[in-house]
């Protein structure tokens, strides 16, 4: 890229992150609807633990119903026969006792599962390479700082880049998006990690396999993570695209 259109792409992005931090409040809150969505993924460890938890309260529900029929039968029909209903209230408080047990257990989850939220989007904010975060309407937007590749003892500038997910895709490769916002290369590629297959998109190699466990597990901060260390390697089938981009002193 010029320099002239790089300084004035870097300006940009300097304001659109400065924009995007001063409304950190709507975006946590933005973060934290997202545990409360369904999310389309195959794999979800918490959702399945609390389906099986919900199918557990709603046995016991039944049995609490049941045994409530059984002893109103026991009532009418066998009112000389108080041991059996004694024994029967005994079953009910039991289970009642039981669903009790199931119930504090299920909201104790939940708030566990809102904790992790607000701390994962914390550790996010936290992480070196992350300027700002974004998160409207189900899709999570992290602008980085400036990326540099060391190749060979030489550094490269790469550029400023915006990461989405789209959490209501059904995969990683359809959610994933990737733009580099002060690309200091004028090749046609976002960055040097690229393969002659995907053009100008960012080629996720063998990291593509994590990246659609992680995705279906609802892990957005691990995923972000191994996006982040993506970005600081050439890799890929022409590595040596990388003298494209700006060379910087060390």
């Amino acid at each position: 890229m010029e320099e002239k259109k790089l300084v004035v792409a870097q300006h940009k992005f300097r304001n659109l992150v400065e924009s995007v931090n001063k409304n950190e409040a709507k975006n946590l809150r933005g973060w934290k609807r997202l545990s409360k969505k369904p999310l389309f993924f195959k794999k979800q460890k918490q959702e399945e633990q609390i389906s099986r938890f919900k199918r557990q309260l709603a046995d016991f529900s039944r049995q609490i119903e049941d045994l409530k029929i059984r002893i109103e039968d026991y009532k009418r029909r066998m009112a000389d026969t108080g041991t059996y209903i004694s024994g029967t209230q005994r079953n009910l408080a039991e289970a009642e006792a039981g669903l009790e047990s199931l119930n504090k257990l299920l909201r104790s989850r939940n708030k566990e599962t809102k904790e992790k939220w607000v701390s994962d989007f914390g550790k996010l904010r936290g992480f070196s390479l992350v300027k700002a975060v974004k998160v409207w309407n189900g899709v999570i937007m992290v602008y980085t700082d400036t990326i540099y590749i060391t190749w060979y003892r030489r550094k490269y500038e790469i550029g400023n880049f915006l990461i989405k997910i789209d959490t209501k895709k059904s995969s990683a490769s359809d959610a994933i998006g990737i733009e580099n916002l002060c690309n200091t290369s004028d090749c046609g590629r976002h960055h040097p990690y690229t393969s002659d297959e995907y053009g100008e998109d960012f080629c996720f190699g063998n990291m593509g396999d994590e990246l659609e466990d992680l995705f279906e597990e609802g892990d957005f901060l691990t995923m972000i993570e191994v996006i982040l260390k993506a970005f600081q390697t050439a890799k890929g089938d022409s590595t040596y695209l990388i003298k494209k981009w700006k060379r910087v002193e060390k």
